[in-house]
């Protein structure tokens, strides 16, 4: 664990296929709060993802300081916390999902998958979507309505690695 930081979320998976369980760590900077309570700008949070050696030990395999969104980026509400879910895993995939439904309703799914053959942990997919409230004046109506649905693939000829991808708008 890098010095100043602590655990908020870790999804575990076995991505490598050799039966050991790896994890994928979401880390804040322990100073996070005071920092924001006193009016400076929130700290970068880190994806770190820990791969299982054979004798027990880990290898730091990846890590990125822009996929998890800060405290100050969802508005009045923090992106990543108060979505509950953390990052997910399964398999030699793992999602992190920053989103907000306070005031603004948004969501913004970021998957990578472990590649085995190059054992590099590259980006897969992006799904962002957006709701606005719902101006149809009938009783069944829904409160929200989808107001934005985009989804960016990986192209499989220039895979990214986690450690240099950046959520481009």
């Amino acid at each position: 664990m890098p010095a100043g930081q602590s655990v908020m979320s870790v999804a575990s998976a076995d991505p490598t296929g050799d039966g050991r369980q790896h994890y994928v760590l979401a880390l804040r900077d322990l100073a996070e709060d005071t920092l924001r309570t006193n009016g400076r700008a929130a700290p970068s949070r880190t994806l770190r993802v820990l791969v299982a050696n054979a004798d027990g030990s880990f290898v730091d395999a990846a890590c990125n300081t822009r996929v998890i969104f800060t405290t100050d980026e969802g508005g009045q509400c923090d992106p990543f916390l108060d979505s509950d879910q953390g990052p997910v895993a399964k398999g030699a995939y793992f999602t992190v999902h920053n989103g907000v439904a306070c005031g603004q309703h948004w969501t913004d799914y970021i998957t990578f998958r472990y590649d085995r053959r190059r054992r590099a942990c590259v980006f897969h997919k992006r799904v962002i979507e957006a709701w606005e409230m719902n101006t149809q004046d009938t009783p069944d109506a829904d409160a929200l309505r989808l107001s934005e649905h985009k989804e960016i693939a990986a192209d499989p000829r220039r895979q990214i690695l986690l450690s240099a991808y950046t959520p481009a708008s």
